[in-house]
């Protein structure tokens, strides 16, 4: 070690200046980590030698590549421990050229170029395209425009039959690890304002939760995450324990819509205020009049100021909302272990990009009479009906699915499902309809 490592140099306000670091979350870092380990002046003041910024540095550079903090200090602690200094490395690689700018200023160039390594599988050349765009665009354009639009061009690639899952799986693997860093490099709060993010039961779609967690925590506020699939039972006791100032509950599917809903209806009574929102409301508008609370709009770039916009309005008691239950759901509810053997018992009919999911269309069916309509559930069966067009699979494979579907049902339940066998004759006789151009 030189002396210029060991020279003082820094104070606190120029060690944030230089790293772009909270000076909390570097005192956190400190009392959590041991790292950096400044002395201090004779007035107290903390002083961080040349070699301090550095350390700073490299727990940034792995939060970056997908470390959390505490994995970054253990894999300091550990290298130092087996005689290994940490920032030859930082060293190595600042000996290298800096490969060219990807795009200059030009967004689209980088989301492209991200497109272009996440579905070549490539983990590296998409770290540095996040990293390099980090250096130009605010952080919130990055994960909006980049990483998110990105993602959009995939999931549009292939429900058009041009990338795999596997491909999209890995382009959501490396937004979640991204997001991850992010969050655990944020500041501690600045507000006073304590917002609960959560997922309702059987909900693992998690990456707007995190980024609407990252975008919240950047601007001060305490968030407590919850995570994915949370369960309805002591939901309501542990809102009324933590006592947030916003709770914001997020669904991506029509049977998550329908537990979120359980959720929302655990906090009735109670003067606070919820926000929902997620794709499923996007797609079925009608929807978010069958959830209490506010819909945080259609467009992740709007959620964050719409929050702000609904943590200024007064708490208000919270009504629960039940939508008029048929006398048939039990019965479905009930049979649907032998509605599941008689369709596997066709699954070798069809495809397995039809047969794989039958075990949900009865649930799909039960979240869409929960809600009140069963009518919302064309969205996805047109969806379905799409992806099927651009995988070139026969045009009537769905209608005569539909079909066996609605045998299954006269057989397993009867006259109980008269009215849902009507619906799906309806829906079936409109897709034909439209298969055929009429």
């Amino acid at each position: 070690m030189t002396d210029e490592e060991t020279t003082l140099y820094y104070n606190l306000g120029a060690v944030t200046r230089e790293t772009g670091l909270h000076p909390d979350t570097l005192r956190a870092w400190e009392r959590r980590y041991q790292l950096p380990q400044p002395t201090r002046s004779d007035g107290g003041q903390r002083l961080y030698s040349q070699r301090d910024l550095q350390i700073v540095k490299w727990l940034i550079n792995k939060q970056e590549a997908g470390l959390r903090i505490s994995q970054a200090a253990d894999l300091w602690h550990t290298q130092i421990a087996a005689g290994i200094d940490p920032l030859e490395e930082l060293e190595a690689a600042a000996s290298q050229p800096a490969p060219p700018m990807i795009g200059g200023d030009n967004m689209a160039a980088y989301r492209s170029a991200w497109v272009k390594a996440a579905l070549s599988f490539d983990s590296a050349a998409a770290d540095y395209v996040i990293t390099e765009a980090f250096s130009l665009f605010p952080p919130e354009a990055v994960c909006l425009e980049i990483m998110f639009g990105g993602l959009n061009e995939i999931g549009e690639q292939w429900y058009h039959g041009n990338a795999t899952v596997q491909q999209e799986h890995f382009a959501s693997a490396l937004i979640s690890r991204r997001l991850n860093a992010l969050i655990a490099g944020t500041a501690l709060p600045s507000r006073k304002e304590t917002i609960v993010l959560a997922a309702p039961p059987e909900e693992d779609h998690m990456l707007a939760s995190l980024l609407i967690n990252y975008l919240l925590r950047r601007r001060g506020y305490e968030v407590i995450f919850l995570g994915a699939d949370v369960p309805v039972r002591d939901f309501r006791s542990t809102i009324e324990e933590l006592n947030p100032t916003l709770v914001i509950l997020i669904a991506n599917l029509l049977q998550t819509a329908a537990s979120l809903l359980d959720l929302a209806n655990q906090l009735a009574g109670l003067r606070i205020k919820l926000a929902y929102g997620g794709p499923i409301f996007n797609r079925v508008p009608e929807l978010r009049e069958r959830i209490p609370g506010h819909f945080m709009g259609e467009d992740l770039e709007q959620i964050i100021p719409s929050i702000e916009k609904i943590l200024k309005l007064p708490d208000v008691e919270l009504e629960e909302i039940k939508a008029e239950v048929p006398d048939y759901l039990e019965k479905l509810r009930q049979s649907l272990p032998e509605i599941e053997r008689h369709l596997a018992e066709i699954a070798d009919n069809y495809p397995v990009i039809v047969s794989a999911p039958t075990s949900l269309i009865s649930r799909y069916l039960l979240s869409a009479i929960k809600l009140g309509d069963i009518r919302y559930l064309e969205s996805d069966l047109e969806w379905v009906a799409g992806l099927l067009s651009n995988f070139q699979m026969p045009e009537d494979l769905l209608t005569r699915f539909l079909t066996d579907y609605a045998r299954t049902l006269q057989d397993v339940v009867g006259d109980p499902a008269a009215e849902i066998i009507t619906w799906l004759d309806e829906i079936t006789y409109q897709i034909n309809h439209v298969e055929n151009g009429k």
